[in-house]
């Protein structure tokens, strides 16, 4: 199993990307990211994938993985057919190893998270009092804004690097085998979709972007992503609407604009094939978790 590339965008005013979930299943395929990765997954029934290893997900489970790491969240068919009755939620941190900055990295004091960033390449199953404890920490972290949530994430990384109550997952090796060496050219045709996925823009101007002709241009993403470019573009968009429904307080019709729809009715329809729910659920549902 070949994972495929993702490109993750940060919002311009976080330096990190937070996405929580509640009421549907969790079916990632086999992907990975330069991001390092915090899950917490509560009853998604199923199977994780992380580099080499294969293992049924705990009730509670809760892993962090490393750079460029392959790694999937498989739920079960049953689950599938009943989502519902499970109550599933989940909460996903995504931040650059960098985030910090060299010179703060480097500091004697941070020792102990550079050699957890070396032990996070082979993925981290967090197990017993830390697993509780952290997952408490995990969750206070949507509530806040500007440097409170960034010494949280701090004091998580600090907790991660000083417990032994944890499994590693793969082999090593796991996070070089697959690396893509078509790495900057779908960074640069990401970043373009992603600084104008609100515009009206074509198959035609992203395939200039990446020096392909347009056909040629639609097998490179099918292969590098197992996506389509209207995939690729509509997933931006609701990625983008989600972070706006779970802080922007106006109305549907204004985050639909806003996140690159041209009318209503598509995006809701978008918007329930990819999340399963409508966006007024989904607001609801972010609140109350």
């Amino acid at each position: 199993m070949k994972p495929f590339y993702e490109q993750i965008q940060f919002l311009v005013n976080k330096s990190f990307f937070l996405r929580k979930e509640s009421g549907h299943p969790i079916n990632i395929p086999f992907h990975y990211h330069p991001e390092l990765e915090l899950t917490y997954h509560y009853r998604n029934l199923g199977t994780r994938f992380i580099g080499t290893s294969v293992e049924r997900m705990e009730v509670e489970d809760l892993t962090f993985l490393g750079t460029n790491l392959p790694h999937a969240f498989i739920s079960d068919q049953e689950f599938k057919k009943n989502p519902c009755r499970h109550e599933a939620k989940s909460l996903v941190l995504q931040f650059n190893s960098n985030i910090f900055g060299p010179p703060f990295m480097d500091l004697p004091e941070m020792l102990p998270i550079r050699r957890l960033l070396i032990k996070s390449q082979q993925g981290m199953s967090i197990q017993g009092k830390t697993k509780t404890r952290l997952i408490e920490k995990f969750k206070e972290l949507p509530d806040l804004e500007g440097m409170p949530s960034i010494f949280l994430i701090l004091d998580i990384l600090q907790d991660l690097a000083t417990t032994e109550e944890y499994r590693l997952l793969s082999k090593k090796g796991a996070d070089k085998k697959y690396h893509s060496p078509d790495y900057y050219r779908l960074n640069t045709v990401h970043n373009f979709i992603f600084n104008h996925f609100k515009e009206d823009i074509k198959l035609a101007d992203a395939a200039k972007v990446a020096n392909m002709t347009p056909t040629a241009f639609c097998r490179y993403l099918k292969k590098h992503t197992l996506k389509t470019f209207v995939q690729i573009m509509t997933e931006t968009r609701i990625e983008y609407a989600c972070n706006l429904l779970q802080t922007d307080t106006n109305n549907i019709q204004f985050i639909a604009e806003q996140s690159g729809f041209q009318n209503l009715s598509n995006f809701n329809k978008q918007f329930k094939k990819h999340c399963n729910i409508t966006p007024l659920q989904y607001r609801k549902s972010y609140l109350s978790i």
